[in-house]
């Protein structure tokens, strides 16, 4: 779902369905409207910790998050926390220039050392 950690507002985001459609993400249709939404949160988000969860092959076809991430890269956010797949990682890099950015290999990194290593880097 979606969430807003400063409002605590909630929104359903994806919903398990055997329906066609163009905004599908494997068994999952994108609820309508929730884009908006969710682009309406980062949008209007101030400087601070952004995090977006997650990001893949729907922001890499332009679609999804991508204008929002364009946007955020664009001001001067303070931290941009972004959830990728391992499998898509060099193409989150690679479309967002993102070759400096700290990777964090969650499978491989206790929760504790993951968190020290974002407070570190704030």
């Amino acid at each position: 779902g979606l969430v807003n950690i400063e409002t605590g507002e909630r929104h359903d985001f994806l919903r398990k369905s055997e329906e066609t459609g163009p905004e599908r993400i494997g068994r999952f249709i994108i609820v309508p409207g929730s884009i908006e939404k969710g682009a309406a949160i980062l949008n209007s988000s101030g400087n601070g910790i952004i995090i977006i969860d997650e990001v893949g092959a729907l922001e890499m076809s332009g679609r999804g998050w991508a204008s929002c991430i364009d946007g955020l890269l664009a001001r001067p956010v303070s931290h941009l926390i972004l959830a990728v797949r391992e499998t898509q990682l060099d193409g989150i890099k690679s479309l967002w220039h993102l070759d400096s950015a700290i990777t964090i290999e969650i499978r491989k990194t206790w929760n504790e050392d993951a968190l020290l290593t974002i407070l570190d880097n704030l």
